[in-house]
Parts: C-alpha cells; sequence; structure tokens
C-alpha cells in the first residue's frame, strides 16, 4: 500500500486528489441549491455517505426502503405540524365569530347548547 502523503486534519478530515468526469463535476455545481449545500466539496460528501449507507446495506431495496420511509416520515411531520396550526387558527376564527354573532342576538346559553348538539349530530351522519 502506498504510503499517505496528507496527514488526517485535528477536525477528522483528510485532503485527497481525486479525478472526476465533467458532466459529474458541472452537473454538482448547477445542483448544490438543490442539494442543500454550499460547495461540491459538501455535495460529494453527502453523495458519498449516502452510497457507502447503500453498499453497507448489501441490498438496494433494503437501503433505498429506510432512506425514503425516513424522508417521507419527516415530510408528513411536516404537513402534520402545518395543519394543526391552521385548524388552530381556524378554530380561533370560528369561535370569535360565533361569540359576536350570540352578542348581537342575545341568545341564551341554552339555546347555543341546543344548537350546537344539533350541529354536531348533523355532522356526523354527513360524515359517516
Amino acid at each position: 500500500m502506498r504510503e499517505e502523503r496528507n496527514a488526517v486534519r485535528t477536525d477528522g478530515i483528510l485532503k485527497k486528489t481525486f479525478r472526476i468526469e465533467k458532466e459529474y463535476f458541472d452537473f454538482m455545481q448547477d445542483n448544490l441549491e438543490k442539494a442543500d449545500v454550499r460547495s461540491v466539496n459538501a455535495f460529494v460528501n453527502r453523495a458519498l455517505a449516502f452510497y457507502v449507507g447503500y453498499v453497507k446495506a448489501g441490498s438496494s431495496g433494503m437501503y433505498l426502503q429506510g432512506a425514503l420511509s425516513s424522508m417521507i416520515g419527516a415530510k408528513l411531520d411536516l404537513s402534520e405540524s402545518r395543519i394543526k396550526d391552521v385548524l388552530f387558527k381556524l378554530a380561533v376564527e370560528i369561535a370569535m365569530q360565533n361569540r359576536i354573532l350570540a352578542r348581537m342576538t342575545r341568545i341564551t346559553e341554552k339555546e347555543i347548547r341546543d344548537v350546537r348538539l344539533a350541529s354536531e349530530e348533523e355532522v356526523r351522519r354527513i360524515f359517516r
């Protein structure tokens, strides 16, 4: 084995020189933002991390399934959070409207309960 010319830095990074086909290099430069990295070096490290995980898994199906599952889970968590925020804001707006309407029409608490029960039954019937 050839003796290493470059020492490993204290942060664990090893500086090496590699040859790469121009089309791959151009692709990396053109897609830095899409890959959410700032440099070609970061792009290469991220690509290598993915490929190392793929090789270690021994099966592309198993590795890709895990990677996709993780990505989909993250997207669903983000969507769930956004939906919760929108539903909360909508509930606040509806509560405000109900209070204003009740004050304007001088509806009693009993009448409000009766309307709420009738509305709940109607919604349950529609969504069954």
